[in-house]
């Protein structure tokens, strides 16, 4: 099963930031993926295109985008229609979304014993996890309340980095495993929702940061009721399940 798949350094910080938000939903334990630096995200990159298929057109690609609208916080976001999203609890302290661009039956079909076969996670694979921190110091910035959840014998805040993605203001930060300290540093992006109250993404695919469909959620999200989604005209990666709502 995928939720059984081993558990990376992104989860183990899930594991320890739950514990200091315990009503928190905690992300499922999905496969590592090597991270990487990270991205320059002031602008979405090209269109990704099939080797099969010409790239969509900017007004073309705007379609197979779906927007969501959270009833309890009002976040907004557009994600590719065909994905599985999973959407947080209606009631509780801060909550989890969770977005998957792939599907048990892909994953039992592309891996072996519960990993991706020959540990090649396949091109288009993604797992992006939103989840709001309530409770959060309004006197500190996002990199501080962020690095204040955190035990630093097991994570530490190593880099963080103001900037305007989208609408929004973003301060993204970087992590690293104190454990295995020669894992690279985990890149969140992390948005103030409310003087107490953060909206964190996050993305397991770490070397897949400046993707279209990743900079396509990244650049949709709106953070309250009256701020619009902005659905992205860029293509996303070409779906890996089925999807009917690409052809519409």
């Amino acid at each position: 099963m995928v939720r059984k798949i081993y558990l990376s350094v992104f989860s183990a910080l899930f594991v320890l930031l739950t514990a200091c938000a315990p009503q928190i939903a905690q992300p499922s334990p999905l496969e590592t993926d090597p991270a990487v630096t990270p991205p320059a995200v002031s602008a979405p990159p090209a269109e990704i295109a099939s080797a099969t298929e010409a790239p969509a057109t900017l007004s073309a690609a705007s379609h197979v985008w779906t927007e969501y609208r959270d009833p309890r916080y009002g976040i907004g976001l557009a994600y590719p229609c065909w994905w599985l999203f999973t959407p947080m609890a209606a009631d509780g302290v801060g909550g989890t979304m969770f977005l998957r661009s792939f599907d048990e039956q892909y994953f039992q079909a592309h891996s072996t014993k519960g990993n991706w076969q020959d540990g090649i996670m396949p091109d288009g694979v993604f797992a992006v996890d939103i989840g709001v921190f309530e409770q959060i110091d309004p006197s500190k910035s996002n990199a501080e309340a962020w690095a204040a959840m955190l035990d630093p014998s097991m994570t530490t805040l190593v880099g963080s980095e103001e900037r305007l993605i989208g609408q929004n203001q973003a301060t993204i930060i970087q992590l690293q495993n104190m454990v295995n300290r020669s894992d690279p540093p985990t890149t969140l992006y992390l948005f103030r929702l409310a003087p107490d109250k953060i909206l964190m993404l996050s993305v397991l695919q770490q070397d897949r940061l400046d993707s279209n469909d990743i900079q396509g959620i990244l650049t949709s999200l709106s953070l309250s009721p009256d701020q619009p989604v902005s659905i992205p005209s860029v293509a996303p990666h070409e779906p890996l399940i089925a999807a009917a709502c690409a052809g519409k």
